[in-house]
């Protein structure tokens, strides 16, 4: 391929470069290659960051599941000598019964949950 091509074949690579021409205008193109490449990454990570357009707003990250009372079933002894009302004084009762607590969910695997969300979102 070497002679076809009107060169040499080379059996090392040693002093390949040493006889390379050089082009005319002898001009360092390392330094501008290096710096329009700088300046390509920094405008990406602006065009990126502030011109993209809005940003989807973020889901609230959901509650829980290990948390079962609510804040009306919890107990909460009173820190200071002041005399508290009583819960019979505290209003009139109400007609309505209060609704007795959700059942405490199990604790699940939480790589299960994440399968099954992941099989709703893209039902198969």
């Amino acid at each position: 391929v070497a002679k076809a091509g009107g060169g040499v074949e080379r059996l090392a690579m040693t002093g390949l470069f040493a006889e390379g021409k050089q082009s005319f205008a002898r001009v360092p193109l390392a330094p501008f290659l290096a710096g329009l490449a700088v300046l390509l990454v920094v405008a990406e990570v602006i065009v990126r960051r502030f011109l993209a357009g809005p940003r989807a707003p973020r889901r609230a990250a959901p509650k829980s599941s290990a948390v079962v009372g609510t804040e009306a079933n919890v107990a909460v002894s009173p820190s200071s000598d002041t005399p508290q009302p009583t819960p019979a004084s505290a209003g009139p009762p109400s007609s309505v019964p209060e609704a007795p607590p959700p059942p405490a969910q199990e604790r699940r695997d939480p790589l299960a949950e994440a399968r099954e969300r992941a099989r709703k979102r893209t039902q198969r």
